[in-house]
This record gives structure tokens, sequence and C-alpha cells, in this order.
């Protein structure tokens, strides 16, 4: 059985001309089978779950490095403007923090 046919089965009215209504451990049991099946079918590649996990935490340590450091480069580049001093002054005010 297929996980698209599990999931039709599914989607049927509980209660048929022929017999009783299912029950919902019954339901639970077919889906879960389903959704074994399915990931049978259909493996994922390990390296891809790792990195799709993790994405999230590094795009948020991304942004607030960035944001960290922003602050001081543009103190830096305007103080770089007025003195002449252009990779002085930024280095000075990145280090400074």
């Amino acid at each position: 059985m297929r996980a698209c046919d599990a999931a039709n089965e599914l989607a049927m009215p509980a209660e048929s001309a022929d017999g009783p209504q299912q029950g919902d451990f019954l339901k639970w049991y077919r889906r879960e089978k389903a959704i074994e099946q399915y990931k049978k079918d259909n493996p994922q590649d390990p390296l891809q779950a790792a990195i799709s996990r993790i994405d999230g935490p590094l795009k948020t340590i991304a942004v607030l490095t960035a944001g960290y450091y922003a602050v001081p480069f543009v103190q830096g580049v305007i103080q770089a403007t007025q003195t002449g001093d252009v990779i002085g002054s930024v280095g000075e005010a990145i280090s400074k923090g």
C-alpha cells in the first residue's frame, strides 16, 4: 500500500455501508503505517536534515553579530571621513565594540 493510498483511505468516511465505524486507534495505526511507508519510500539525506535543523539558529547568530558590529563600523566610517584615516578609524571603532 502506498502512502497516498493510505491517506485516501483515511479521508473516506469512517462509517461504510458494509461495516461499523472505525475506531480512533485503527485510524491512528493506519496513519502511522502510511507515514512509515512514506519515509521508507522517500529516504531523506541526513546531511540535508542536519543543515535544515541548524539553518535558523545560524541565521539568528549572523544577524546578531552583524548588528553588534554595525554601529561601531558606522561610527568608524564617520570618524574616518572626518580625519581621513579610513583603516585606523574603522579598526579602532570596531575593536572598542
